[in-house]
């Protein structure tokens, strides 16, 4: 039965790869509209250099969003991704307890990341089309 299922591995792909894109994007978007606010939060965290962090953080989640969005330079784009949930998970959220409301969508974005970054874009899209594939 297992090995059937596999023929719909392609849509699994495709399917990780729209649902990150959307969290990552309407995360990265505030950051951007109220940049001010997020610098402050990022402060408060003790996150520094907060303004130019903010913005990497920003464009890896909106840029890199968009990337999974089309499956364009994916595995590049998700090794941003991974890195960065990385850092929040290591880091940001390091004195978080538990792991319900603390860490644990932090750890998920990781996860699906370095999925992508090993699994590639997928058939459907653009790096198949154009044969971008790291390995």
């Amino acid at each position: 039965m297992a090995p059937t299922l596999l023929v719909f591995s392609e849509y699994g792909i495709l399917v990780l790869r729209v649902v990150l894109a959307v969290i990552l994007i309407t995360h990265g978007i505030p950051k951007i509209r109220r940049f001010a606010e997020a610098v402050e939060q990022f402060r408060s965290l003790g996150v520094r250099p907060a303004r130019v962090l903010v913005g990497v953080a920003a464009l890896v989640e909106i840029g890199g969003g968009l990337c999974l969005l089309l499956g364009f330079f994916t595995q590049f784009a998700a090794l941003a991704i991974a890195l960065q949930f990385l850092f929040i998970v290591l880091y940001v959220k390091r004195h978080a307890r538990t792991l319900v409301g603390g860490y644990e969508l932090d750890l998920l974005l990781f996860a699906g990341a370095l999925a992508l970054v090993t699994l590639g874009a997928g058939t459907w899209s653009i790096d198949s089309f154009l044969r971008i594939i790291l390995y």
